[in-house]
């Protein structure tokens, strides 16, 4: 593609050498003869002028063709300007730069395509210099005029206390975008733009004010940049990015050398080596001034704390026909508290994207780039439970739900539900407790309904059904992390619900026995979720309650066990602390009772935005109780335990577990750090209306037999 300027008219020709500017003449003016480029290469058009030959520079051998006979004057001879050109036509011709005219006199001359493409690439690598030195003084003004504008703003009554706290604790220093934005929206724009050197630029700026280095990081960036990570592209590279995402796998924290001061043994010249592999080689000077080559002593090094995780998108952000990504994040520097992050924690992540080569098998980096992000900032989006901040006007609405906090959780939950009042009772303490329990009756009798209302309003609750459950869906799948080499549980219900969640498994005794009741066994049992697949064996931490709900699969009678009747293996069974026996029906013969059923049923239970944030927010406050049994209690407990398991001798000590977590959770309903008299008659009413339930429900299948 012909370019649009005069090459003749621009600066670079009065730069290159005349052999050049001939091949700018010709690229401007084709068809010129040796007179015409001769006037233009040389304006002032000397006559005559004793020079030398130009030496010969290209590849090819020229052979002047002017005389050549006085050996004796080395060269030195008398030549016009035309010969010069000449000269440097001929060596162009010769090395096929440029084409004679056929059948002109005199000879005309014309580029080739050689010598097209030749003049076009200098002429560009040239505007390309340009660009670059023109780029390179607009951010050296730039960068100067942002650190003076974060001098300002970090001299601010309001930013001044927290930086000089931050440097007498040895932390870094939260930078509030937003706060930035309104303050100079320029600085703000460039920070998006150029992250790395506006961070560069406010950490500068600090120190030239308070003469101390800090470390500058970033919080509450902007919503335009916000992404998913299945939505990142070339354009983002280098850009500010946050992203809201789950921590898929988590390697062990480590040291990173960041850069390394060499000295050179000859002349003792040192040598400071930023370390930027993305692979993780160590780079060493190739050659010292001096001329010594490899084998130079290391000095000092610079390290800090380096974390890698990978995280990947929140399916709740993506709509259903767009695919999670993953992508790895490096967290440089303990600010961050490595120590806070586990894997399936969800987090809103500031950071660069990068890219990093890749290599192939035999270690030789390929095309392909990979991309990576750089932290700058990092917060959880679950709040934990001990940093809720509860306002006054809740407290107050605690006082009003603590005068009868089953009767409120009750009209809340289950006011279109009827004649299940046992199982609402045991139901709404599970939210507030830590124990497990089984929910057993015929189907179609709410067992399923209420359970689910339950894990709906639970802080971290989940409802699944155990019939279609797949493993990889309740357990998760073991998946090996090619950044952090480690294995992992990708995924599953148990693992996203650790710790203090509730997971409702319904139909759990239709689910394959193979992995549901194992894995649900050891939960249970050691509150840990254990999965071999192959020769992969992970153990994880997972501290949750389970619901579960059955329905018997085999005739009901003397000679079975109840865990056969509902397909259960034995020990498991035992592992529930209550099984909750429905024995209500319907009455369809009473009208009255019937239409109230109807107008009060729900096609589908959603509760209100403010009744869903105070449900919770009740159970967040009742979990920082922490509730304390003096010897007394004990002695209660005791009669309790005495008077419904006196003379069974299978029990064991589960139920002396059982009785605690229920007057445990009771005390925290009620917000109170130690249980009073009523609470011990509430929980020996409860544990004898269970045994009454499993009684009633034991005679009427037996009678049905």
């Amino acid at each position: 593609m012909k370019l649009n300027s005069k090459l003749t008219e621009s600066e670079l020709y009065n730069t290159i050498s005349d052999k050049d500017k001939v091949l700018f003449i010709l690229y401007d003016y084709p068809n010129s003869t040796t007179k015409d480029i001769s006037n233009k290469c040389y304006p002032d058009n000397t006559v005559t002028s004793v020079t030398s030959v130009p030496p010969v520079t290209s590849v090819t051998s020229v052979t002047s063709r002017g005389n050549t006979s006085n050996k004796n004057n080395k060269g030195n001879r008398v030549t016009t300007i035309t010969d010069k050109v000449k000269v440097y036509l001929s060596r162009l011709f010769d090395d096929k730069y440029i084409n004679k005219g056929k059948s002109t006199i005199p000879n005309t001359y014309s580029l080739t395509q050689i010598a097209i493409e030749y003049i076009e690439d200098k002429y560009n690598q040239y505007q390309k210099e340009i660009r670059l030195i023109i780029q390179k003084k607009t951010n050296e003004s730039k960068e100067i005029t942002t650190i003076k504008t974060f001098q300002s703003y970090f001299q601010s009554v309001r930013q001044l206390p927290n930086i000089l706290a931050c440097i007498r604790q040895n932390k870094a220093f939260i930078l509030d975008f937003s706060d930035l934005l309104h303050f100079d929206p320029d600085s703000a724009e460039y920070l998006l733009d150029e992250p790395e050197e506006a961070l560069k630029c406010a950490e500068i700026a600090i120190e030239q004010n308070e003469n101390a280095k800090i470390t500058v990081l970033l919080k509450n960036p902007p919503k335009s940049a916000e992404r998913n990570i299945t939505h990142l592209r070339v354009r983002d590279v280098n850009k500010l990015v946050y992203l809201n995402c789950e921590i898929k796998s988590r390697a062990t924290s480590a040291v990173i050398t960041t850069s390394i001061k060499f000295e050179c043994p000859s002349c003792g010249n040192q040598m400071v080596v930023h370390q930027l592999d993305s692979t993780g080689k160590l780079t060493e000077p190739s050659f010292c001034g001096c001329g010594r080559k490899g084998k130079f002593r290391t000095l000092e090094r610079k390290r800090e704390d380096y974390l890698r995780i990978t995280v990947s998108d929140l399916y709740s952000n993506l709509t259903s026909s767009e695919v999670p990504e993953e992508i790895n994040v490096i967290l440089q520097q303990d600010y961050f508290m490595f120590e806070k992050l586990a894997e399936g924690d969800r987090v809103k992540l500031t950071g660069i994207l990068n890219l990093c080569d890749t290599l192939s098998r035999n270690g030789q980096k390929t095309t392909i780039e990979q991309k990576i992000i750089k932290t700058v900032g990092i917060e959880k989006l679950d709040k934990d439970f001990d940093k809720v901040f509860l306002t006054e006007e809740d407290e107050k609405q605690f006082e009003t739900i603590r005068l009868d906090p089953i009767k409120w959780h009750r009209q809340l939950l289950f006011s279109d539900l009827k004649d299940i009042e046992l199982a609402e009772t045991l139901n709404i303490l599970q939210l507030y407790g830590n124990f497990h329990v089984l929910q057993i009756g015929k189907p179609g009798i709410g067992k399923s309904e209420s359970s689910k209302r339950i894990s709906q309003v639970a802080v971290r609750g989940s409802f699944c059904n155990c019939i279609n459950a797949t493993p990889s869906g309740l357990l998760g799948a073991t998946t090996k992390n090619n950044f952090t080499g480690k294995f992992t549980l990708d995924g599953g219900v148990f693992k996203r619900m650790h710790p203090n969640g509730i997971v409702v498994c319904d139909e759990i005794n239709r689910g394959s026995e193979d992995f549901l009741q194992p894995a649900l066994l050891g939960i249970m049992n050691d509150k840990r979720l254990n999965v071999k697949k192959a020769n992969v064996d992970l153990d994880v931490p997972c501290d949750i309650s389970i619901s579960a709900t059955a329905n018997k699969l085999r005739r009901y009678d003397s000679h079975s066990s109840p865990y056969e009747v509902f397909g259960l293996i034995e020990p498991l069974w035992d592992r529930f602390d209550f099984k909750l026996y429905y024995n209500n029906s319907i009455d369809f013969n009473n009208i009255d009772f019937l239409g109230e059923i109807v107008s009060q049923n729900r096609d589908e239970f959603k509760l209100p935005e403010n009744e869903m944030e105070i449900i919770k927010k009740y159970q967040i406050k009742s979990r920082m109780i922490d509730v304390k049994f003096t010897k007394e209690d004990h002695n209660k407990m005791a009669i309790v335990l005495h008077q419904f398991y006196s003379g069974d001798t299978d029990s064991g000590y589960r139920p002396i577990r059982t009785i605690k977590s229920l007057l445990s959770a009771i005390c925290k309903i009620h917000h109170r750090q130690r249980p009073i008299n009523e609470d011990y008659a509430f929980a020996t009413d409860l544990v004898l209306a269970l045994r009454q339930a499993e009684s009633k429900f034991k005679a009427t299948e037996m009678a049905k037999e």
